[in-house]
């Protein structure tokens, strides 16, 4: 082979490799590389790719941000636990930064008598208490102390020391936290309290409320009953479930005075979200000597069986309320059952965890 012939086979290499390389550079190399001997399959593969795919991402990419957004609107029940035989759960309200009375789930280690978890669940209110956050404050001064106590016919008196009186919140958050945080006591249904041996408040029940969501004047409470519900709020990065109370016009049963209040609005103003568990109840309620509420197909989680964190949900209201008849369901006039829920009586709204904080 000459020189020339070489040098043609040279040239005639160099560009056939421009050619492929140049073939290869194309937008979607792996399609039209593919594709050069199949046209149809060039077609599809063009289609899925410039088409089906973005849309898919986007598809993917909202569903994704709604379930984002639905985490952050609704904190989370843990439903009931099972607690060991030395534990209990106690909740414990604080202060927000915005003025709101915040119930935390603790778990405490069982004492030997109800005298000694008043004590130390009291403890816990303090400014300087372990279950405080940057967001979340205690409201006793810390230096406050317990000189005495009597628990006779449900009436907790509280004798606390002279410190007490160098709290830094107003009067009444300093009531409704002390008060709904020994009202979960079941042998408590009425505090008092005194500083010194002297009287600083009146007798203090669930009917002062909390987180009232409107003032209302005597004449305005007329034909109304406080009702208390559960609403949500994001504080700092942590969404809560908060109790509100709030003056509803009463209705011909309990069920449906309680009903009546979900659709109220007062709330919004205030940062509240409603929570979207209160949509599975019906809008057709029947009246009821007992809290029993007809649900709406949504409220199933299998057939004949109800989303037990909307049970839990009610429960936690009538208990805040102190209101002892119990919670049940009906769809389409039949009784329904509770998921997780065998026998109503050993359901015990003590052990439903939210809001919870380790200590």
């Amino acid at each position: 082979m000459n020189l020339f012939e070489r040098f043609k086979k040279k040239r005639a290499l160099k560009k056939s490799k421009q050619k492929f390389f140049k073939k290869r550079t194309k937008p979607f190399f792996f399609i039209t590389s593919w594709g050069d001997s199949h046209p149809k399959v060039k077609r599809v593969l063009k289609i899925v790719t410039l088409g089906v795919l973005p849309v898919g991402a986007i598809v993917i990419g909202t569903i994704l941000g709604i379930q984002y957004a639905n985490s952050e609107r609704n904190p989370s029940f843990d439903s009931i636990v099972q607690l060991k035989d030395e534990t209990v759960v106690r909740r414990v309200y604080l202060l927000s930064e915005d003025y709101d009375t915040i119930p935390l789930s603790v778990h405490l280690d069982k004492m030997n008598s109800i005298h000694e978890e008043i004590l130390e669940t009291f403890n816990l209110l303090k400014v300087d208490s372990v279950v405080t956050n940057e967001h979340l404050k205690g409201l006793i001064p810390a230096e406050t102390r317990v000189l005495s106590f009597t628990l006779e016919d449900g009436l907790l008196a509280l004798n606390l020391s002279e410190e007490f009186m160098n709290y830094k919140v107003p009067k009444e958050k300093l009531y409704s936290s002390i008060t709904y945080t020994m009202l979960q006591f079941d042998e408590v249904n009425r505090v008092s309290i005194e500083v010194t041996d002297q009287l600083f408040s009146g007798i203090l029940d669930q009917q002062m409320g909390i987180n009232i969501v409107s003032s209302y004047g005597l004449s305005t409470t007329i034909g109304k009953e406080l009702m208390t519900y559960y609403y949500s709020k994001t504080i700092g990065d942590t969404s809560y479930y908060v109790p509100v109370s709030m003056f509803v016009e009463k209705q011909e049963k309990d069920n449906l005075t309680f009903y009546k209040g979900l659709s109220y609005r007062h709330a919004a103003s205030t940062g509240y979200r409603s929570l979207d568990l209160y949509k599975m109840l019906s809008k057709d309620q029947s009246p009821m000597d007992t809290m029993t509420f007809a649900v709406n197909k949504e409220a199933l989680i299998e057939e004949n069986l109800v989303n037990n964190d909307l049970y839990n949900l009610l429960l936690l209201s009538m208990d805040i309320m102190q209101k002892d008849t119990p919670v049940s369901f009906t769809l389409e006039g039949e009784s329904v059952a509770v998921e997780g829920v065998i026998e109503e009586e050993n359901y015990e709204v003590s052990s439903i965890v939210y809001n919870e904080v380790e200590i």
